[in-house]
């Protein structure tokens, strides 16, 4: 497939404002997640949980401005603890991200015993439509009711689990 894009394809139609200044918005919003009944108070915005984004120096970073970071899969435990005591602020802005092998879920479940204040998870899986990753869902959603819960990757609301 050879099809081209070109800039009104993906123009997001200005409007009229009464902005004076762009220093005057305040993209700040305060969400509170259905499962979990938690709230989150920041920008929503997210730094992916792949390897070179989802970082514990980019959450550092980025939990200033009230920004959220998903922490890649493969940071360790001892990581996770240097980081909570370094950083109990930016705890609040961050997620523990799990895959959904044996290995994974033992990994979660060190994390979030070793380190008090996670109170969120994303479960990474290519495809988020799956029966299997359904149950999986199921599952951690009974093992941490009161965590919040990303779970993808899904695109649709057609895939709704528990």
């Amino acid at each position: 497939m050879d099809e081209k894009v070109g800039f009104n394809d993906v123009l997001v139609t200005p409007q009229r404002s009464s902005v004076g200044s762009r220093s005057d918005v305040d993209l700040i919003r305060k969400f509170t997640f259905k499962h979990s009944g938690r709230s989150f108070n920041g920008i929503p915005v997210i730094a992916s949980n792949m390897e070179c984004t989802g970082t514990f120096a980019i959450a550092e970073e980025l939990s200033k401005y009230k920004l959220f970071t998903c922490i890649s899969k493969y940071s360790m435990v001892a990581d996770w603890v240097d980081f909570a005591q370094l950083h109990p602020e930016s705890i609040q802005f961050t997620a523990v991200t799990s895959g959904v092998r044996t290995g994974d879920v033992v990994k979660l479940k060190a994390i979030t015993e070793s380190v008090p204040g996670i109170n969120c998870i994303c479960l990474d899986v290519a495809n988020g439509y799956t029966n299997i990753f359904r149950e999986f869902v199921c599952r951690t959603r009974k093992v941490y009711p009161h965590f919040t819960i990303m779970a993808g990757n899904v695109a649709t609301p057609g895939a709704c689990w528990c």
